[in-house]
């Protein structure tokens, strides 16, 4: 099985290869899921991570979470604890009580890292604002590096979307 799971990624890999960046994640992204409801784990933590390099380390807050639990299942906690904290450190995971209470981390409670992690995530619940105000406004964003950067909007269900590439040295209004 493990050696058809390495196939389908290296066929789709190779036939996606026209593809746009943000189609190559989403058709891994469903290929994760599927493996995950499959229990096939760690399979689709590698699908995950797969889809996240893809957008160079990028991905939407639900699919690192999902991520995150394929590794704790598979027993990978390095990896899982790296996607816990990539969503926790951006301070817009607003599911704090389900992620406390999620069985599929339930190995992890006994590391360090975990009560680190609750914490932070208790941090942040306690600064957060209690409303928000919706103003418009005009900005500008230039990259002053050497390399491309990805820019990801945020919707109002806190899901990153990816919206483009600012080349490096370029401006846009």
């Amino acid at each position: 099985m493990k050696s058809i799971i390495i196939f389908t990624i290296l066929i789709l890999t190779s036939l996606l290869h026209g593809q746009t960046n943000p189609q190559l994640y989403d058709l891994l992204i469903k290929n994760a899921d599927s493996l995950y409801k499959v229990k096939q784990y760690k399979n689709s933590g590698i699908m995950y991570s797969s889809a996240f390099e893809v957008l160079k380390g990028k991905g939407v807050i639900k699919d690192r979470c999902t991520a995150a639990r394929s590794w704790a299942l598979s027993n990978e906690p390095d990896s899982a604890f790296k996607n816990l904290d990539k969503i926790i450190r951006k301070r817009l995971f607003t599911e704090y009580d389900k992620l406390e209470t999620e069985e599929d981390f339930i190995n992890l409670h006994s590391d360090s890292r975990w009560k680190a992690l609750i914490d932070t995530m208790n941090f942040h619940k306690s600064i957060k604002p209690t409303g928000t105000s919706l103003k418009s406004a005009n900005f500008s964003i230039k990259n002053n590096s050497i390399k491309d950067i990805s820019l990801f909007l945020i919707d109002a269900n806190h899901n990153e979307i990816f919206y483009f590439d600012i080349k490096p040295k370029k401006t846009i209004p």
